[in-house]
C-alpha cells in the first residue's frame, strides 16, 4: 500500500507521507528529539573547527580548507537542516499540507545541495591525497591554498545553483542523478586513494632500511607523515560511507518500489542517521588531527564563557 504522495508547491515535487501508522508517529517523536539535542553540539563543535582552522596560521593549509569546508557543510546541517526537518516532520503528523509544503521547499533545497557538496569535498580531498603523495616535495607549489579556495567558491556555486535547476525540483530525476554523481565520485575517489596507498608503499620501499645519521632518517619521518595523513582522510571518507549508505539505499528503494510504511519509517531514521554524521565528524578530527585538536582547545580557552574568573 502506498502511504505517501507527490506534493508540488511552486514546481517542487516533494514526498508527503499522508498515513501515518503508530510505529512512523513513534519515529518521528524519537527521532525529532535526537535531532533537537543533536543540532546544538554539530553547530558548536564544527564552529569551533572553523575558528581553529582560521585563527591558525599553520592550520590554513589546502588540505585543511577541505576540511574546513566539510565543517562549513555540517554546521549548515546543524543550524538549518535540522530544526527544517524536525518541523517538516511535525507539520506532516498533524496534516498540515500547505505549511508543510512551504516548509519543505527548503529543506527539500538543503537536501539536493548539502550532499553533493559533501560528496565532491571528500573527491577534492582524496585527489589532494593522492598529489600530496605523487608530487612530494613539489606539492606546496603545485597545490596552494588559494587555488583550493577558488575550487570551492567554484564548487558551491555549481552546487547552489544546481539545486535551483529542474533537475533538483524533480524527486525522482534528483535521485537518479545524484546516483550517478555519486557513483562517479566514489569512483574517483578510492581511485585516488588506491593510487595514493601504491605510491607510499614505494616511497616506503625506497626509504627502508635506514642509516639515522643520513638524510633518510627525515625522509623516513616525512612518509610517516603522510602515511598517517592518508590514513585520518581515507577514514574520514569511510566515516562518511557509514553514516549515509543506509539514506541512499532507502531512497533508492523508494524509487524503485514506492513508498510503504515500513519504509517511511526507515527513511526518518536513515535521515537521522545522516544528521548524526555532523555531530561526529569533528569528535573524529579532534581525535586524529593533533594540531586541530590542540588549536580548538585554544580557542575555548579565549572564548568568555571559558575563561576562569579573576
Amino acid at each position: 500500500m502506498n502511504h505517501s504522495m507527490e506534493s508540488t508547491c511552486l514546481r517542487w515535487h516533494m514526498t508527503y507521507n499522508h498515513v501515518k501508522s503508530p510505529a512512523h508517529t513513534l519515529c518521528v517523536l524519537v527521532t525529532s528529539i535526537l535531532n533537537g539535542v543533536l543540532a546544538l553540539p554539530a553547530v558548536l563543535l564544527n564552529s569551533i573547527v572553523i575558528a581553529a582552522i582560521l585563527k591558525t596560521r599553520h592550520l590554513r593549509t589546502p588540505s585543511n580548507f577541505l576540511l574546513f569546508n566539510m565543517a562549513i557543510t555540517d554546521c549548515v546541517i546543524g543550524l538549518l537542516l535540522q530544526p527544517l526537518y524536525i518541523v517538516a516532520r511535525v507539520l506532516e503528523q498533524k496534516d498540515l499540507k500547505n505549511v508543510y509544503c512551504h516548509i519543505g521547499i527548503l529543506a527539500n533545497y538543503l537536501t539536493n545541495t548539502l550532499p553533493l557538496a559533501l560528496m565532491l569535498t571528500l573527491t577534492a580531498m582524496s585527489i589532494d591525497r593522492f598529489l600530496a603523495i605523487k608530487l612530494m616535495l613539489r606539492y606546496r607549489s603545485s597545490v596552494t591554498s588559494s587555488r583550493v579556495l577558488s575550487l570551492l567558491i567554484a564548487l558551491w556555486s555549481v552546487v547552489l545553483l544546481w539545486g535551483l535547476s529542474p533537475i533538483g525540483v524533480y524527486r525522482e530525476t534528483f535521485i537518479a542523478f545524484l546516483a550517478v554523481v555519486f557513483s562517479l565520485c566514489l569512483f574517483v575517489t578510492f581511485t585516488a586513494y588506491w593510487r595514493a596507498f601504491r605510491g607510499l608503499r614505494v616511497h616506503q620501499a625506497r626509504v627502508t632500511p635506514i642509516n639515522p645519521d643520513t638524510n633518510e632518517a627525515a625522509v623516513c619521518i616525512n612518509v610517516r607523515k603522510y602515511h598517517r595523513s592518508f590514513t585520518t582522510m581515507f577514514c574520514v571518507f569511510l566515516l562518511q560511507l557509514i553514516f549515509y549508505i543506509p539514506d541512499i539505499c532507502c531512497k533508492i528503494l523508494q524509487l524503485t518500489y514506492g513508498a510503504s510504511a515500513a519504509l517511511s519509517v526507515a527513511i526518518v531514521v536513515a535521515d537521522t542517521f545522516v544528521f548524526l554524521n555532523a555531530t561526529a565528524n569533528p569528535l573524529f578530527y579532534f581525535w586524529r588531527l593533533r594540531d586541530v585538536r590542540r588549536a580548538s582547545v585554544r580557542v575555548l580557552k579565549t572564548c568568555a564563557v571559558f575563561k576562569k574568573p579573576t
